[in-house]
């Protein structure tokens, strides 16, 4: 017997789990990216492959979701409101079919089936009944067959105005695809990269001016990925951007709106320069790093050069109004003198620039230290109270307890709570650091996504990283469609604010969850998100 069920894209489909289906029609406008998934399961082992037809042409794909282990789901102690923490298989990475089909057997339990429509320049309004067959790939026979009405509106979202950073890892995309650096087919798939964050709603790309010191353990290096190539000739600093200016034209060709140049000093507290080679005549070398001082005055010569070279560089291709700078990332407050001195060294050779860096202490903040604060979204209340502008927030490992994040352990619901959230408190951006971190902590040694999703039991699967590196690039996750998701939320409830007003939509959020809204308490029940869009698209 072979069995199926249209399920919700925010359902995760367990083998041993029992699917609830929901009806075989949807709405959406034309700009969206709207999804659903097919569970099915077999009796007796066959091989599937699903054939759709009817639908929006070149707007349609169809991908089977696989299963991950995880022996770190969640850290001791979860609250009420996750899903499973114990260790096991997870449903989570998003592939393309092969042309040998999907093994749908007995003993495997339900697998599913994501399907997505989504088209960059619009959908054609208009009603589309989508025929999902789903057939043995050896004889072509179907063994089930699917109908999905979809209505596709006339309308469309505003674009996105808030900005969403998901730090891609340029080292990781060479060592995870076994590609050189800076090859034909590195460059490739660093625009394959690129190109889907943006269709997940990535819109601020992390930039690596020089190698990010992120996450590496004090004293070791992460592989080289400075984008400027640097010569030491005479005691004189000659740079070149040609590199850089390939990435940049990646990034804007992709919609990127902001150029987030990495951290200049190290991390947790700015009291070492990052690494930084240059030819020398005697060849390539490592010229500063974790033994480098952050006031040591070659190196604060050294970043005025290159600081400056890379104003006029990037003035006159035209990007350089969208840069922003980070000094270091989470500084504590014992940190203060060396951050403030990483930073005017930074104003002090380029002139007033957007800085902004992860921190959660407000009196940072308050002090002035940090002119754009990104706190954690468990710290977030004082900033918001303050009414700071612009109002960012971030979530790492360390958000567990209540409020939202994008474990495996966690309902998709929650992860998708973000949008909801960022549209009532009103944030002009969120940062998330692990787009594609495949890497144990601290960057000691390389992992396989696909074997090792925690880091090597470091942070709860699902925080490092939110695609996978499939053959031919990137595969997305269930969790970076609920997050994009949100992001559509967080769009359709400025498209309606814009017809009803910002007060009349927060009653309407209240009329389906009548108590406060905050970081830590907000809809908890995945059938929020289908009320609020039915009565969102009612209003516009």
């Amino acid at each position: 017997m072979f069995e199926t069920r249209v399920c919700s894209s925010l359902e995760r489909i367990f083998p041993d789990s029992e699917p609830q289906a929901i009806p075989c029609e949807g709405v959406m406008l034309r700009n969206e990216l709207f999804c659903f998934q097919i569970a099915c399961r077999c009796d007796e082992g066959v091989s599937v492959v699903p054939v759709i037809s009817g639908g929006p042409e070149n707007a349609l794909s169809v991908r089977q979701v696989t299963l991950v282990p995880s022996e770190l789901p969640a850290y001791p102690e979860p609250d009420m409101y996750y899903e499973r923490t114990a260790p096991g298989l997870f449903p989570d990475p998003m592939l393309n079919i092969p042309s040998c089909g999907v093994p749908i057997t007995g003993q495997s339990g339900w697998r599913s089936f994501f399907i997505t429509i989504h088209s960059a320049s619009g959908v054609p309004a208009g009603a589309y009944d989508l025929l999902i067959s789903l057939r043995d790939a050896a004889s072509g026979l179907e063994h089930a067959r699917v109908s999905y009405v979809l209505h596709v509106l006339e309308k469309e979202l505003p674009p996105q105005e808030t900005l969403y950073t998901c730090w891609t890892y340029l080292d990781c995309i060479a060592e995870a695809h076994h590609v050189a650096l800076w090859s034909e087919e590195f460059w490739t798939l660093a625009e394959r990269y690129v190109a889907m964050a943006a269709e997940y709603g990535v819109n601020m790309m992390l930039t690596p001016l020089l190698t990010p010191p992120l996450e590496t353990a004090i004293g070791q290096y992460r592989t080289t990925v400075q984008l400027v190539d640097v010569r030491l000739d005479n005691g004189e600093w000659d740079i070149s951007f040609e590199k850089l200016d390939r990435y940049v034209e990646i990034c804007l060709n992709a919609g990127m709106k902001k150029l987030e140049i990495a951290h200049l000093f190290s991390q947790w507290g700015a009291r070492s320069a990052p690494q930084v080679v240059a030819q020398t005549e005697t060849g390539l070398q490592r010229m500063f790093g974790w033994d480098t001082p952050s006031d040591d005055p070659r190196f604060t010569r050294f970043l005025t050069a290159l600081l400056k070279a890379f104003k006029a560089h990037a003035q006159e291709k035209h990007y350089w109004e969208k840069c922003v700078f980070h000094v270091s990332d989470e500084p504590g407050w014992s940190d203060r003198e060396a951050y403030e001195r990483g930073k005017a060294i930074i104003l002090e050779a380029i002139g007033p620039v957007e800085i902004m860096d992860a921190l959660s202490d407000f009196s940072f903040y308050r002090e002035g230290v940090v002119p754009t604060p990104v706190p954690a979204i468990d710290a977030i209340e004082p900033f918001a109270r303050a009414d700071v502008r612009p109002l960012w927030g971030y979530y790492c490992c360390c958000q567990t307890n209540l409020v939202s994040n994008r474990f495996f352990s966690m309902p998709l619901h929650r992860t998708r709570a973000m949008g909801l959230l960022m549209y009532v408190y009103d944030m002009q951006g969120f940062l998330h650091w692990g787009f594609n971190h495949y890497n144990a902590q601290q960057s000691q040694v390389r992992i396989d996504p696909f074997n090792c999703t925690d880091a090597i039991r470091a942070f709860p699967s699902g925080d490092a990283f939110s695609v996978y590196p499939a053959q031919d690039g990137p595969a997305p996750s269930l969790r970076l469609n609920a997050f994009a998701e949100g992001l559509q939320d967080e769009r359709l409830l400025h498209l309606a604010e814009k017809k009803a007003g910002r007060e009349n939509v927060l009653a309407l959020i209240r009329s389906i969850y009548p108590a406060k809204i905050s970081m830590t308490a907000y809809p908890r029940d995945g059938s929020f998100f289908a009320d609020l869009r039915e009565r969102l698209l009612k209003i516009i």
